[in-house]
């Protein structure tokens, strides 16, 4: 019971500071987006969505999305809480998937940045290369598709393998099976987020 209680008050403190998340969408974004966005409206958090272009869209079904501002037009990532990049099919195209983040200096930028500020950064699946290009899990332990072991391992950081439940090291939150485990996923972002407060 007292147990309970705590969570409920931790819970609460994380929602009555209106979280500023900041989604940054990959161009061929996967289904998933829409579940994490609808995790977070349950969870109180404020959203805004992001990309390399002003439209993004999606691997295969979905709709384009205009984002609520491209990732060159944010000055300050200090703004925000956490920072999520999103999914993509990434087995699609495995050589060019997050092609458009990884080719964008300003995304590199950005994660460089909140990294330094030590705002939560998640990533899942493919989409931990992204954080390995940004040179910001060195000596971090990651999960995610063993696709890309290579590129995370060259960055540093200690992967400890696929199809695993989230990993929170520090700042930096990995996942994988976004189906499988998704609330499991999400709850790593808040639980990263309440061990920053605590």
């Amino acid at each position: 019971m007292i147990i309970l209680v705590l969570t409920i008050t931790v819970l609460g403190s994380l929602q009555a500071q209106n979280i500023k998340t900041l989604l940054i969408l990959p161009n061929h974004y996967g289904a998933n987006n829409f579940l994490m966005l609808e995790k977070f409206e349950e969870f109180g958090w404020d959203v805004t969505i992001s990309g390399v272009n002003p439209v993004v869209y999606p691997c295969y079904w979905g709709h384009m999305v205009a984002v609520d501002s491209i990732v060159s037009e944010i000055n300050n990532v200090a703004y925000y809480d956490c920072l999520i990049i999103g999914t993509s099919r990434w087995w699609e195209d495995p050589p060019n998937a997050y092609g458009d983040l990884l080719n964008s200096p300003e995304t590199i930028d950005m994660l460089v940045a909140a990294n330094d500020t030590g705002l939560i950064i998640n990533a899942s699946c493919g989409g931990v290369r992204v954080m390995a290009a940004a040179d910001i899990i060195n000596g971090i332990n990651v999960t995610g598709t063993p696709y890309y072991q290579a590129e995370f391992t060259n960055a540093g950081a200690n992967y400890l393998g696929p199809n695993i439940p989230p990993v929170i090291d520090g700042n930096i939150v990995t996942t994988m099976r976004g189906q499988y485990y998704f609330n499991q996923n999400m709850e790593a972002v808040k639980t990263a987020l309440e061990n920053q407060i605590n």
